[in-house]
């Protein structure tokens, strides 16, 4: 054999001297942590395994990480609740992490404080018109479209402002029938040219006259063309619908809304448009609730109307109520299974106690605890659920203590 081949078989034999000696090291660390006696000194564990224990730093058999000092309990007994002292929920047991594991974990508590709570929803919404304030331009006899004098939908306009010019054969007819009466009998020309006056008016705003079957149609008051069907050389009748006025000084948004969430809305509505946050105020509800989507739509009266607001627009109707006020925690610190809502009060000298609690309103961001707390108690509101799954496994086959 050679010395090279010596030298081999040499660290072979070492190799397999100090694989036996660390397995003779991690069984014995692993009988002192079965042994009553070696686990009541035990100073050390394993955070992984907290099984694991030993009275002397070591590693871990199972997974060989190095054993940390084992964190002293608190010595005061859980705080007592409704007159008696709080159990832990079925199934759960006691947390203790160093506070390397607890960095690992990402743990972050809260208190637990007093506080109010307030809803802020939101509601997709449309900018309409303030019923009443929109005015259709008809006539009320055929007639045809000589000119016009908007051209646009959007086009502002002011009260008293020429819309289009119509000539009506009928109204002409009937002109020329009131001149030739007026003609036989001079008495009632007087008569003739209020009839006339008449006849002209129709359909048109006050103060406007017919000249031979001609009509002028006037915007009747200040606002924006929001429909225009008028053509020049077209034919209308008094079904027709030939300009559309809306009044623009007033506007309306309505938004369809859970019947739930009135009461939020009657207490202060807020309306947002393009960016812009207007105040606005319920004027009407409907009467009853869709039965499919059990919403109802509610009309709200805008307090000021900015500039460029029309009606079709889209708008986003916010309601915001108070909930209620007490002790809050962050919503995010409750583990809720539908069966038990459960959080976990920071007990110090890294010890985590799961408390079963009663809750009521919530917010999104806060949720009021109505049992199971007192004010200044931290719970953790980061990392719950791994704390969770930990204080389970460790509660397996556990009652309620």
């Amino acid at each position: 054999m050679s010395a090279i081949e010596r030298w081999v078989e040499r660290m072979r034999i070492a190799m397999v001297v100090g694989s036996l000696g660390l397995a003779v090291a991690g069984l014995a660390v692993h009988l002192r942590a079965a042994d009553p006696a070696s686990s009541e000194a035990a100073r050390y564990h394993c955070p992984m395994h907290p099984e694991i224990r030993s009275a002397e730093p070591g590693v871990c058999p199972v997974c060989s990480m190095q054993l940390e000092p084992i964190p002293t309990r608190p010595s005061e007994p859980p705080v007592p609740i409704d007159g008696g002292i709080a159990a832990l929920p079925q199934g759960h047991a006691l947390v203790e992490l160093t506070a390397d594991r607890a960095r690992q974990l990402g743990v972050e508590t809260a208190p637990v404080e007093r506080g109010v709570l307030s809803s802020a929803a939101r509601y997709a919404g449309t900018v309409r018109a303030v019923e009443g304030r929109v005015d259709e331009v008809r006539v009320r006899a055929g007639a045809f479209v000589e000119s016009l004098r908007v051209g646009r939908v959007g086009e502002r306009v002011r009260r008293g402002q020429p819309l289009l010019t119509v000539f009506s054969p009928e109204l002409a007819r009937t002109e020329d029938e009131l001149a030739a009466l007026a003609r036989v009998d001079p008495a009632l020309a007087a008569e003739a040219d209020v009839a006339r006056r008449r006849l002209g008016a129709r359909g048109s705003a006050p103060g406007t006259a017919a000249v031979r079957g001609r009509l002028t149609l006037r915007a009747p008051h200040d606002g924006v063309v929001t429909r225009l069907e008028a053509r020049v050389g077209g034919f209308s009748g008094p079904e027709m619908v030939l300009v559309e006025i809306t009044a623009l000084d007033a506007l309306d948004v309505v938004a369809s809304v859970p019947a739930a969430a009135l009461e939020p809305l009657r207490a202060g509505a807020h309306v947002e448009v393009f960016g812009s946050t207007l105040a606005a105020t319920v004027v009407l509800v409907a009467p009853s609730v869709d039965p499919t989507t059990r919403r109802l739509d509610v009309r709200l009266r805008l307090e000021q109307v900015p500039e460029g607001l029309l009606p079709g627009m889209p708008a986003v109707v916010t309601a915001t109520g108070p909930l209620g006020e007490g002790l809050r925690i962050p919503t995010d610190a409750v583990v809720d299974d539908g069966a038990l809502r459960v959080v976990y009060v920071d007990r110090g000298f890294g010890t985590y106690e799961p408390r079963r609690v009663e809750l009521g309103a919530a917010d999104g961001v806060h949720v009021l605890v109505t049992g199971g707390l007192a004010e200044g108690e931290r719970v953790v509101r980061r990392g719950t659920f791994l704390l969770d799954s930990e204080s389970r496994l460790r509660g397996l086959g556990g009652a309620d203590r």
